[in-house]
């Protein structure tokens, strides 16, 4: 799955960037885009559906985030425990991530957790270039043109 946190602690008054960024003992999200006929079934129940800013029906996840999750990451092909990362800088970044979750059915209405919370997740910050290959391609296209332009260039007298 591929998504943002959102790390900051909700407030009806304030837009969100005068929002503060939450403590690192706070509960923070990680929310999820899906188009309706890719929505996995084990999310569908907490699912919130919109219209994006073209019109196009999508589905939207929030998995909670709390203190107790456990974040891991991958080193050398090994998945490894990380330190929870400060919340600032997870703002604002796109990550690819793996998410061990439980589904929780309380009463909102007492309070009582529901939705999805986070046991455990691998992170990976997604990339941000996505045009990275395609500029290597066209680059690496650019110079072999130039080179078979200057090798046999006839001559005319």
């Amino acid at each position: 799955m591929s998504g943002y946190f959102d790390v900051r602690v909700y407030s009806a008054k304030k837009t969100r960037e005068q929002r503060d960024v939450a403590g690192q003992d706070q509960t923070i999200t990680f929310g999820v885009v899906f188009n309706p006929n890719d929505l996995p079934q084990q999310v569908s129940k907490y699912a919130h559906a919109y219209k994006d800013k073209n019109g196009e029906d999508r589905m939207f996840v929030t998995f909670k985030v709390s203190k107790g999750c456990k974040f891991f990451e991958k080193k050398n092909g090994r998945v490894v425990a990380i330190e929870r990362p400060q919340h600032a800088d997870l703002e604002g970044k796109r990550y690819d991530a793996c998410i061990d979750f439980r589904e929780l059915n309380g009463d909102p209405a007492k309070q009582e957790a529901c939705g999805y919370w986070a046991n455990g997740i691998l992170i990976t910050e997604a990339e941000s270039n996505m045009f990275a290959d395609l500029n290597e391609e066209t680059a690496e296209v650019s110079e072999a043109a130039t080179e078979t332009e200057t090798e046999e260039v006839p001559l005319a007298f």
